[in-house]
């Protein structure tokens, strides 16, 4: 009896601290009504027992998460593998598109990320985004308007506007995730987006599933082994650096 009384105390101690390490706050972007964004936001373990600055990425979630439901977030992408107890040693942003049938706000996403850069020790030249589906096209348009922000850019199931990937930065890295049975957003047009960088000489990767459908390709893309590794090494430092040498 006392031994399967410590094995329960074991298991409760072990579930207590995976929650611990699998938290991230909901909270409220609100400086008035046409910027009200609610978002969760993850904070590495040992974020409050160091001083420095950290890498960030910003998740945008596919259409089934939109609304007003915050607790929706936490079911797919990387919120869910956080509430799963995955840890990571970056900084996540995931903002909830208000709107369930148009695509993300993206000038009210940009007015976030730039309040949670202001808020938290982020390392400006270390911002990367995610984007899962609609929150794809919502990282293609974000890496198109706001180029000198995002040092890596990661659409997952999604497209964009080719004629517009011009006004990417020329030193971002982009690793684009497709599934090949994908019946709702055609592999062409990560194929064409990724076609697009490669005849403006940019750093991009494309990754086909070939049995991935719409629905189970952002959980193969985000298990990727060297996908953590990959956002934690890009950085807009060293490009800023050979240009001013």
């Amino acid at each position: 009896m006392l031994n399967m009384v410590k094995r329960w105390g074991l298991c409760a101690l072990l579930l207590v601290t995976a929650s611990v390490h699998a938290e991230q706050t909901a909270e409220v972007m609100e400086k008035d009504v046409e910027t009200r964004m609610q978002y969760l936001v993850y904070l590495p373990d040992d974020y409050a027992s160091t001083e420095g600055d950290y890498p960030l990425v910003l998740y945008l979630h596919g259409g089934d998460e939109s609304g007003d439901d915050i607790d929706k977030l936490r079911t797919g992408g990387l919120p869910l593998l956080v509430e799963q107890g995955q840890e990571f040693p970056f900084i996540i942003l995931s903002p909830q598109n208000p709107y369930t049938e148009l695509f993300f706000p993206i000038e009210r996403v940009k007015t976030l990320l730039d309040d949670v850069v202001e808020r938290y020790r982020v390392d400006e030249s270390r911002i990367s985004v995610v984007g899962y589906s609609r929150g794809a096209y919502g990282a293609w348009m974000m890496s198109e308007q706001y180029p000198e922000t995002f040092a890596g850019v990661v659409p997952i199931a999604g497209g964009g506007i080719a004629r517009y990937l011009g006004r990417t930065g020329e030193d971002v890295a982009f690793w684009v995730f497709h599934g090949a049975r994908d019946d709702v957003i055609s592999l062409s047009e990560s194929v064409d987006m990724v076609e697009g960088l490669k005849a403006l000489g940019r750093d991009v990767t494309l990754t086909v599933y070939s049995d991935a459908d719409h629905s189970d390709v952002w959980q193969r893309a985000l298990a990727e082994p060297e996908l953590t590794d990959w956002l934690m090494q890009r950085s807009t430092a060293e490009a800023t650096e050979a240009q001013t040498q």
